[in-house]
């Protein structure tokens, strides 16, 4: 394939999934998953399928349907069980809520109950974001010596080329 002789084409490919990337930072912004913002990732098992509706409705019940939370079914092949993704449920909610599901499905196992509570997601977050700008400082730093300058003015634009496009590529459109 010739790259130089069609470089018009390819820089227009290139710049168009740059600024996409940078628009879906900058209207979304980052994705951080439960790990970063602090919250409950629970997954129980059921001897039978359960409708999620079914679930919904006994989450209101008692009053366990907080903003943001996400039922879904599990990511485990083979296993009749139901995922929740949401805001951090303290011991007492994770009780009940595991009670009113024996009631009313019968068995009922926890395959995880995972909690992350929001001050220490934020701590992390900022950590991270923290060691991403510091290794990004450092791979410029090295790549500004070790190179000449005109490379390395080029490689570093390459860098920062393929972190938009990755992050155009991320987000489910």
């Amino acid at each position: 394939m010739d790259f130089i002789g069609n470089r018009k084409i390819w820089f227009t490919v290139s710049i168009v999934l740059v600024v996409f990337g940078l628009l879906l930072l900058g209207i979304r912004g980052l994705n951080f998953g439960i790990d970063f913002l602090g919250g409950s990732l629970l997954e129980y098992k059921f001897e039978e399928q359960v409708p999620l509706g079914e679930f919904q409705s006994l989450l209101t019940e008692h009053g366990l349907d907080g903003e943001g939370l996400v039922i879904q079914p599990s990511e485990q092949e083979d296993i009749h069980g139901i995922l929740l993704r949401g805001p951090a449920f303290t011991v007492d909610e994770r009780e009940e809520l595991f009670s009113a599901l024996e009631g009313e499905f019968g068995t009922v196992e926890v395959l995880r109950a995972e909690t992350v509570w929001p001050t220490i997601g934020e701590e992390l977050r900022w950590r991270a974001i923290l060691a991403l700008a510091v290794a990004s400082v450092i791979i410029v730093g090295y790549i500004s010596i070790r190179f000449e300058p005109k490379y390395a003015i080029a490689a570093i634009i390459a860098l920062f080329h393929d972190v938009f496009i990755v992050l155009g590529f991320i987000y489910k459109v």
